[in-house]
């Protein structure tokens, strides 16, 4: 169970990359969770350059991000509650895994304002087999002025807690901006015994991740004649 916590610990951080989608360039979500066909953002980062990218799929959405050896995919739903996730994929460095999330959890909350809060609580089945019971809280603290390599946003702060029951806890705190989403983001993963051993070794235990540069959006195609 110990590759288990540090494969939930990387994936943690880098979830917090994200990228969703809407066919035609339309926009769907809420306004600081943007879901757009084929959006594209760069990040700096504590990692090296990071992307995020998006891509529609039936009802659904394919959240795409990379940084210096991690990689990851969610997929995404829009539900009463907000943006919903369900299943993970993610490599770090040649290590493969998938998280199915049961119930599916809350990726970004409706509404999204000054003093929501949420929890979820559920069971991470972990390449099929291996069961992880997490408990998430999540809030939007307030609404800040973040300045970026992108430029200077008014955005709303959302810190994300997670506690499972393997001795992982991780802190997110994402500043999120209307219409292009995370614009910084900070991450903190304790753990103990070898999975913090080597959380501490690879430089995963803080990271920041700062928007580059404004988010591409696609061209709508042409109308049909």
């Amino acid at each position: 169970m110990r590759s288990s916590a540090l494969k939930a610990a990387i994936f943690c951080l880098s979830a917090t990359l994200w990228a969703v989608n809407v066919r035609a360039a339309a926009v769907e979500g809420p306004a600081n969770f943007p879901l757009v066909d084929g959006m594209t953002w760069k990040y700096e980062s504590t990692l090296g350059p990071a992307t995020a990218v998006t891509e529609r799929v039936g009802d659904e959405w394919v959240l795409r991000s990379s940084a210096p050896r991690i990689t990851t995919e969610q997929d995404l739903a829009l539900g009463e509650e907000g943006v919903m996730l369900s299943r993970a994929r993610s490599r770090i460095f040649f290590v493969r895994t998938e998280r199915v999330y049961d119930p599916p959890l809350v990726r970004f909350p409706v509404p999204a304002e000054v003093g929501t809060r949420w929890e979820w609580e559920g069971t991470e089945i972990v390449d099929g087999k291996h069961k992880v019971q997490s408990r998430i809280v999540g809030v939007i603290e307030s609404s800040e002025t973040v300045e970026v390599p992108a430029g200077t946003f008014e955005c709303l702060k959302v810190v994300v807690t997670t506690v499972s029951d393997d001795g992982t806890e991780t802190e997110s705190v994402q500043w999120v901006a209307d219409g292009i989403g995370p614009v910084r983001i900070k991450v903190a993963i304790d753990a103990g015994g070898l999975t913090g051993f080597l959380v501490r070794l690879l430089g995963y235990r803080r990271m920041e991740f700062k928007l580059a540069e404004l988010p591409v959006r696609p061209d709508p195609p042409p109308p049909s004649e």
